[in-house]
């Protein structure tokens, strides 16, 4: 009879072992799938603003074109469509409306532009930044 207070003893050792293996087991499944959800909305989200930066860089595409090709009629004065922010995809804001306007933008307002272009500012002297959005807004400037 003393065997068996040992026995059941021993039987609820291991089913707690059992139990405690068994719930390490699933918070690691747990902490997995926590890390997998994580990825797959990073994933989601870059294509998310992959898409848009595609489909912005298209859009100015057709504008630059459009820019060129009333330049090329009107002359240099002619009214921009404005380009797309590719981290937005909206417009950007103030744009300049005239080649005149971007050869009168300050450093700051240069900066602010080409950023939305996701291009680098740092070190580069203002009449080149407002050189480069000046060939950015019209073809064939």
């Amino acid at each position: 009879m003393d065997s068996m207070p040992n026995l059941e003893f021993a039987n609820i050792q291991l089913a707690l072992t059992l139990l405690f293996n068994f719930y390490q087991e699933f918070r690691r499944y747990r902490e997995e799938a926590r890390r997998y959800q994580i990825r797959q909305l990073q994933y989601r989200y870059a294509l998310r603003h992959l898409a848009l930066e595609i489909t912005a860089r298209g859009r100015n595409a057709d504008r630059r074109k459009y820019n060129g090709l009333m330049g090329s009629f009107f002359g240099t004065n002619v009214r921009l469509v404005p380009l797309a922010d590719l981290r937005t995809g909206k417009d950007i804001e103030r744009f300049p409306t005239t080649a005149e306007e971007i050869s009168a933008l300050d450093g700051n307002e240069s900066r602010r532009i080409l950023e939305a272009l996701k291009l680098p500012t740092e070190g580069v002297p203002l009449i080149v930044m407002r050189a480069l959005i000046l060939q950015l807004a019209v073809a064939g400037a």
